[in-house]
Order: C-alpha cells, then sequence, then structure tokens
C-alpha cells in the first residue's frame, strides 16, 4: 500500500466514524490487514530473488571445470596386461646385470614388469608390491664383488640365505595380496648396491 492511498484510507475512517459506517476500529483492522498483506509479498519476492540468485551460483560452481590430472608422484597405475602391447622391451640393466625380458619359473614365462635398486652404500632395500591378480616372481642382485650374504625376508619371513654378488630369482608371490619385500646384505660395503625386480605372469597378449 502506497502512502497516498493510507492516507484516503484515514480520511474516509473519519468520514465513516461520523455518518454511521463502519467503526474506526473495523477500518483499522481492514487497512492492518492489507498492510500484513503487502509486508508478506515484499518478503516473498525478496525470499524468491535471493533463491534465485544463489542457484545461478551453486550452478556455476557446479559447472565449473576442475583441474586437469596430476602428473609426477610415486604412484603409477597398474597397466591392463590385456590390452598392453605384446612387444617385448628391454629390461634395464639391475646393480650392473642385464635383466632378461622374461624369466621361466616352473616352465611358466613372466615377463618383466618393473624394478627398484638403492643407493651406493645402502645395507637394506625395502619394497611394497601392491596385490595384482596376476602371479608374480622376483629377481634380485648385488654387485659382483659383494661379500656376505643376501638376505630375501618376504612379509616378514626369510625365505632365503643365498650369497652376495650376482643375479638371483625363482621367488614367487601369491596374488592378490600386498607384499613387503626386505632384502638386506650381511657385509655392507660403501659400494653396496641392492636391486629387485618384479615379473608378471601371464605376459601380454598370453603366452608365446
Amino acid at each position: 500500500m502506497r502512502l497516498d492511498e493510507l492516507s484516503r484510507e484515514l480520511v474516509d475512517l473519519a468520514q465513516d466514524g461520523t455518518t454511521g459506517g463502519p467503526t474506526p476500529a473495523d477500518r483499522l483492522a481492514a487497512i492492518d490487514s492489507r498492510v500484513e498483506g503487502l509486508r508478506r509479498w515484499r518478503t516473498a519476492r525478496r525470499t524468491v530473488a535471493v533463491g534465485v540468485a544463489t542457484a545461478v551460483a551453486l550452478a556455476a560452481f557446479v559447472m565449473a571445470p576442475g583441474p586437469g590430472p596430476s602428473h609426477g608422484g610415486t604412484e603409477t597405475e597398474k597397466p591392463d596386461l590385456d590390452k598392453a602391447d605384446t612387444t617385448l622391451v628391454r629390461p634395464p640393466a639391475l646393480v650392473g646385470f642385464q635383466l632378461p625380458a622374461r624369466m621361466q619359473v616352473n616352465d611358466v614365462p613372466y615377463q618383466y614388469y618393473r624394478s627398484e635398486q638403492s643407493s651406493p652404500g645402502a645395507r637394506v632395500l625395502r619394497v611394497a608390491i601392491a596385490a595384482s591378480r596376476q602371479p608374480q616372481a622376483l629377481a634380485w642382485a648385488t654387485p659382483a664383488w659383494q661379500p656376505g650374504r643376501v638376505l630375501v625376508e618376504v612379509d616378514g619371513n626369510t625365505v632365503s640365505r643365498d650369497r652376495a654378488g650376482g643375479l638371483a630369482s625363482t621367488l614367487l608371490l601369491s596374488p592378490r595380496r600386498l607384499h613387503v619385500i626386505v632384502l638386506r646384505v650381511t657385509q655392507p660395503i660403501t659400494s653396496t648396491t641392492i636391486g629387485l625386480a618384479i615379473y608378471q605372469w601371464p605376459p601380454p597378449g598370453g603366452i608365446s
């Protein structure tokens, strides 16, 4: 209700109060009702406006592009062996020994997957191997001149005590389990280096 409309209502109220029309109390009640209705309408209009603005802001936030894929870091995605390239890739040398692309264990071919190597002078190499659906085999190496023995622990259990100085293999891992491998030399020297290679079966493209 505008001010001019309210003024007219007050004038009519004064006239009706003297000519036998509705009582002033009745007219004031009617005016209060109209003022209250106008107040509610304005409140509702402001509420709708705020709601629309909030919805627009939320839509803009949801539709905003997120950050791109991360790069780097130590985590690597396990390759899908069913879709991998069947071409054999020459593995890197491990502690001076050239790793084979495939390794036979119990007449089963395991293909090179990845390797880890310690810094010179290290006495221990620890490697965590994620659970895999494929059986895995391990090979490890120390320099040819390394004295003593290499102790191999799998999940806290010592499974090998071979002499150091060379490339050893044929240790198999159970599938679908996380494994922690610890390689330890008994007589470390300044040039001691420890390496571990992981092989998987079946190789990409199946057995050949």
